[in-house]
């Protein structure tokens, strides 16, 4: 978590009331020993290390009559054997990603001012290389922090109104990704039809302003471009049943450039959610909107998913999905879709065994064209202790690329230990 994140927390922390406060915290640590044969997935001259990982954190949560905040902190430290200029201290894996939530009620039921703060390590390039717990190929640490005050208020019975403005800025370690500010000011109202249905209509404008005008792209060069975004929307939320529930919304965007074509595009998503028994749920989701990537910006991109979820004496879960995204300022379109099964046996109260398998088959056409077909396998055996959970396993990730030199293969044997205190 950066250092701005921490001080803005701790200024909401100062000015909120403690009339009344819940806190929690729980600190932890997780801590890693791998080995890792081909740590650059490299398809030949490939090298190996021993890898070991140390990761501190703390989660906490933190309510009184003015303050919510919900904030999970933590850094990786990681030190290699032999390749000792890979050693490195940040963000953690995805799912371990420092994140901050901060709502403050700053005048009555009126005026609120929320704050959001992500620390993560993210893929520079989504067509790139990587596989199941990948630490050092495509990857660069991020941080995207949010200040969003606004007004929220009712014009008539059943009808909100929210007006709004956000301050994004985002910042990626590595020099090559686009670094941007981006100031967004949005009115939204809310009318409930009835006890199980209630639609929005909502509107936004939005200034993205890379931060180093000396990488500005030009044409066919690097770089990034500024652009403003506008949107409007218009949404409906319908709970059928206690079990089942629809979402859906549709709208259009315009993102208008300085120095080359501007783009429009209608943008919609749909949701469902089904719970079939107290066992089994399943869902689906498409969606069409406009995605802004870590180094070649924009892209209109559509996301269709749909998962099978069983959850009794074993947990299982199936997702499908099939991504498609056509780049706004470059020449590429991704064509991608694949699956994942997913699960954990419980063999007693103790011990148990999990594993995951994915599928991804890529298709980028246009600049860098390469197709490939992606495999990763991992399988664990755990041990669940007072504190936490003791866990070995393996995992197996392969790439094949219709470019011989992308093709690789990658064997990992790690020992875990995951504890909270």
């Amino acid at each position: 978590m950066s250092l701005r994140t921490l001080f803005l927390t701790l200024v909401i922390c100062f000015f909120a009331s403690l009339c009344y406060a819940e806190f929690e915290m729980t600190p932890g640590v997780n801590l890693r020993l791998e080995y890792d044969d081909n740590i650059y997935l490299d398809s030949d001259n490939e090298k190996d290390d021993v890898i070991t990982t140390i990761t501190p954190s703390i989660d906490m949560k933190w309510e009184t009559s003015r303050l919510d905040l919900s904030l999970f902190a933590s850094v990786s430290m990681e030190k290699y054997m032999d390749n000792t200029d890979k050693d490195r201290i940040g963000a953690g894996e995805s799912r371990q990603a420092s994140s901050l939530d901060a709502l403050a009620r700053l005048y009555r039921e009126l005026f609120f001012l929320r704050v959001s703060d992500t620390y993560a390590r993210v893929a520079q390039d989504e067509g790139g290389r990587g596989g199941e717990n990948n630490r050092t190929v495509n990857l660069t640490d991020s941080n995207i922090l949010q200040v969003n005050p606004y007004l929220q208020f009712e014009l008539m019975k059943d009808t909100q109104m929210q007006l709004g403005y956000t301050y994004e800025n985002r910042w990626y370690k590595e020099k090559d990704s686009d670094d941007a500010e981006s100031h967004l000011f949005s009115a939204s109202l809310t009318k409930e039809l009835s006890a199980r249905t209630s639609m929005s209509l909502s509107g936004s404008y939005k200034e993205y302003r890379p931060k180093n005008p000396d990488n500005v792209r030009i044409v066919g060069g690097g770089g990034t471009y500024e652009y403003d975004k506008k949107n409007v929307n218009i949404g409906l939320s319908y709970q059928v049943t206690d079990r089942l529930q629809l979402q859906g919304s549709y709208g259009h965007s315009w993102l208008n450039y300085d120095v080359t074509s501007d783009s429009d595009s209608d943008v919609w998503s749909a949701n469902v959610d089904y719970e079939i028994t107290s066992n089994y749920t399943v869902g689906t989701a498409y969606s069409v909107s406009y995605i802004v990537s870590v180094q070649d910006g924009a892209s209109e991109t559509d996301r269709l998913s749909a998962y099978l979820e069983y959850d009794d004496r074993f947990m299982l879960n199936f997702t499908l999905f099939a991504n498609n995204s056509d780049y706004v300022e470059i020449n590429r379109k991704d064509d991608s879709y694949g699956g994942q099964l997913s699960g954990e046996l419980p063999f007693n109260d103790k011990t148990g065994i999990t594993g995951l398998f994915r599928y991804t088959n890529f298709d980028r056409s246009g600049f860098d064209a390469e197709e490939f077909d992606r495999y990763s396998t991992k399988l664990s055996l755990y041990y669940e202790t007072r504190l936490g959970r003791v866990s070995a396993g393996y995992i197996y990730n392969r790439n094949d690329s219709d470019l011989n030199n992308e093709d690789y293969t990658n064997n990992i044997v790690f020992i875990n230990v995951s504890l909270r205190f």
